[in-house]
């Protein structure tokens, strides 16, 4: 397997884009690891598949539905109950956009 090599620089962006925060052991340990899962990818591009008819899926597929019925479901305040922030009956989150960097 040729191995490609992720540089520092690429695993930070990669870590900015998920939002991660990660110190230099994680940064190289995260670089190894994902190098390695390329250099996979790019192996099984080299697999002849020429012979193979596209799918989609290897299993028949098949729903399972279940009858519509009421059932009980939890009260706001219990489905509240561990939430870290809440206003009124709703979950307060930090909007995406306000968020710098």
């Amino acid at each position: 397997m040729s191995a490609m090599r992720l540089t520092l620089a690429q695993v930070e962006h990669v870590a900015h884009l998920a939002q991660l925060a990660l110190g230099d052991e994680e940064k190289e340990l995260y670089r190894e690891q994902l190098s390695s899962i390329l250099a996979y990818a790019t192996a099984l591009q080299q697999v002849d598949t020429e012979a193979i008819p596209p799918t989609s899926a290897i299993l028949s597929l098949e729903n399972i539905l279940r009858d519509d019925e009421i059932q009980n479901s939890l009260s706001p305040a219990d489905a509240l109950a561990n939430a870290p922030a809440v206003e009124d009956v709703c979950f307060c989150v930090p909007a995406m956009l306000e968020r710098e960097g």
